[in-house]
């Protein structure tokens, strides 16, 4: 059975406060130690997916950890630093070490190495938020590998229904192969990409998505063994508080912006928006009134007491 976590549990106030930060930030560094520390996890422990960021590794080391960081491309002057080639689908294998990181450079769904882990995250590389290039990003570059045929051609664009399985495919492959490196006792997690710099994160419109991604990878990490599920997020209080907020937000900004109007902005127009009056409420109402409403029913009308996933945890 999954155990939620809203905000006012130990791992649920990690993720407070703390949004999209920069490459090798060092409070997201505080807070993948924090993390680690929350989840009791000693030993070995591996960050799939890091980009260029060794931020979240950093973090383990703080956390007593042993640090080793995954990914299945490098930039081209490490590359060309340690003659390796980046980018193709090969087993995972150790080029170099960095602050005592050890680094990885291979295809995680191709894991076969001597050593196991104790925890193994991805952090914000399991699904994208638009720009991030994740698992699923690596799923269809790889199914266009295998259908050159597509390329150039109308069926090269996907159906949602064709991506969605293509996704789970890899994911459930993926995970297959991790659960084959993990101790006794270890725990596999993802968390979302609003807490990495792989892109914007997720908006709330796209809340549910993301929570149902999150859910479906527990329960088959459940169906592999896991015997401990957890699902980290903002409760249906707090989501329907933030989006409200949001909304406000949205007429303030307008209002700032029509008493400090742009310079380049037409001459009547400048005019008409030094001071707001009825026409421009109606029109951010109209703009995002409706969108709102249909955000804050989805939320009442959802049974889950985590609305806003921000994590996913599953201890074996």
């Amino acid at each position: 059975m999954i155990k939620y976590m809203d905000e006012t549990s130990e791992l649920g106030k990690i993720f407070e406060g703390f949004d999209n930060p920069n490459h090798n930030d060092p409070e997201q560094r505080k807070r993948a130690s924090m993390f680690a520390k929350a989840l009791n996890v000693k030993g070995r422990a591996i960050d799939i997916g890091y980009g260029s960021n060794l931020s979240v590794a950093r973090g383990f080391i703080d956390a007593g950890l042993e640090a080793y960081a995954l990914d299945k491309k490098v930039s081209e002057e490490i590359e060309e630093r340690f003659g390796v080639e980046s980018g193709l689908d090969e087993k995972p294998r150790l080029i170099y070490e960095n602050e005592g990181i050890k680094i990885l450079l291979g295809d995680v769904d191709k894991l076969d190495l001597p050593e196991k882990f104790d925890l193994a995250v991805f952090w914000g590389s399991w699904s994208s938020a638009g720009n991030n290039f994740s698992i699923e990003e690596t799923a269809l570059s790889k199914y266009y590998q295998n259908h050159p045929e597509l390329i150039g051609t109308k069926e090269y664009s996907l159906n949602e229904e064709t991506t969605k399985n293509v996704y789970a495919k890899e994911k459930t492959t993926v995970l297959e192969k991790l659960v084959k490196h993990m101790n006794p006792g270890g725990i596999i997690a993802i968390v979302s990409s609003n807490y990495a710099r792989h892109g914007e994160g997720f908006d709330p419109e796209r809340y549910n998505n993301e929570r149902t991604g999150y859910l479906k990878a527990l329960e088959y990490l459940k169906e592999l063994g896991a015997k401990e599920l957890y699902l980290i997020g903002d409760s249906k209080q707090k989501s329907l508080q933030l989006m409200r907020e949001s909304f406000s937000d949205e007429i303030t900004k307008m209002f700032n912006n029509a008493r400090n109007p742009s310079a380049n902005m037409p001459k009547n127009k400048e005019i008409r928006l030094v001071m707001p009056d009825k026409d421009d409420v109606k029109w951010v109402i109209s703009k995002y009134g409706d969108e709102v409403s249909a955000i804050i029913t989805e939320i009442k009308q959802t049974d889950l007491p985590i609305i806003h996933a921000k994590a996913a945890v599953a201890r074996f």
